[in-house]
């Protein structure tokens, strides 16, 4: 069998070349057989690489080499690698002393043509899942800001009756499931109708504000300081006694009692209603037994703490 083929076509692998024998056996190889028939850098002499040869098949060349004018035969080739990839390329194999030689050149351009547009197209691809990504965050962004707008109380920051509503039903069914105490305060501005008509409503608004500010600071991350309308205020405390709750509201009642809001000369005061759900309480009952102890403190002074 003739081996023999230019050195230049060794190291090519924008051509294949390669030599066999009517058995299917490689003698001869070059780096473009290697890559398209997937058998690695190093050339695999004596292999048998017959069913690599799919369309026609091998014992079909061989026919065609022997039928086909000048002993050889021109065309279409389609061939597989080791791992199931075809390729169709057009060839040409001659006969070669008792055995074949395949030369199949590549159509280099198309071929950077093709790869340019997997290019493009996974650049696309990569750009557009980037842009989902971006779309999908500011999307969940969005309706999380949404979601807090909508319990959120927008001139103290605090929460909204919907937001009390909604926490009060979850803490009672947990008191009620862990036997864990629950506690809710009350508290109204006293006299704030005064401060408007006095200095206005920008005014009252700061005083609000501050008074918001100040329940905050006096309670924990688990607890929640709501404003239930106008001026009052409610703050519910979960596994904290009726005791510990009437501290608490005593606290707050001190601090902003010592606080004086520009424009105001003087500070305005709050009254504090304290009361712990029972075994069955609905929030409704809670909110009616805290309420009473509200008016109770403003009933008997008003700037005070009274635990129901």
């Amino acid at each position: 069998m003739v081996r023999d083929w230019p050195p230049e076509l060794e190291n090519m692998t924008a051509v294949v070349a390669a030599t066999l024998g009517r058995d299917g056996l490689l003698a001869r190889s070059n780096a473009g057989f290697r890559r398209i028939a997937g058998t690695g850098e190093a050339d695999p002499a004596g292999t048998d690489v017959s069913h690599l040869f799919v369309q026609p098949d091998f014992a079909a060349l061989c026919r065609a080499v022997d039928e086909g004018a000048e002993g050889a035969y021109a065309g279409m080739l389609t061939m597989g690698d080791y791992n199931g990839l075809t390729r169709t390329l057009h060839g040409r194999v001659d006969r070669c002393g008792d055995g074949l030689r395949l030369l199949i050149e590549y159509d280099v351009e198309d071929l950077e043509r093709i790869n340019e547009a997997f290019r493009k197209l996974n650049d696309a691809h990569a750009l557009l899942r980037y842009q989902l990504v971006q779309a999908n965050q500011a999307l969940q962004q969005q309706n999380a800001t949404i979601e807090a707008a909508a319990l959120t109380d927008p001139l103290t920051g605090l929460g909204n009756r919907r937001h009390l509503d909604a926490t009060l039903d979850i803490e009672l069914q947990r008191a009620a499931r862990t036997g864990e105490p629950l506690t809710a305060i009350m508290a109204d501005l006293d006299h704030f109708k005064n401060v408007n008509d006095r200095f206005g409503h920008e005014a009252g608004d700061q005083v609000l504000k501050a008074f918001g500010a100040a329940m905050r600071a006096q309670t924990r991350a688990m607890d929640l300081v709501a404003r239930f309308g106008g001026e009052e205020f409610v703050v519910l405390l979960p596994h904290t006694p009726l005791e510990g709750g009437r501290i608490i509201a005593e606290r707050m009642r001190a601090t902003f009692a010592e606080t004086v809001v520009p424009p105001l000369r003087e500070p305005v005061t709050a009254s504090f209603g304290v009361a712990q759900a029972r075994g069955a309480e609905t929030a409704e009952s809670l909110l009616q037994c805290v309420d009473k102890a509200l008016y109770k403190a403003k009933q008997s002074g008003r700037n005070r703490v009274v635990a129901g």
